[in-house]
């Protein structure tokens, strides 16, 4: 079943599975010490 925000046809069409290495080409890698390049936690989640 297809919900309502589907936006054309009646049917969901199987994609064929990723392969070893297939990354997107927006997918960088992060370093936890890039501290720019995180969001800030929410105050009350912090301790």
């Amino acid at each position: 079943m297809i919900g309502a925000d589907w936006r054309e046809g009646t049917a969901y069409h199987e994609q064929a599975p990723p392969t070893a290495g297939d990354l997107p080409e927006d997918a960088d890698a992060l370093n936890g010490a890039e501290t720019a390049t995180c969001m800030d936690v929410y105050k009350p989640y912090r301790w």
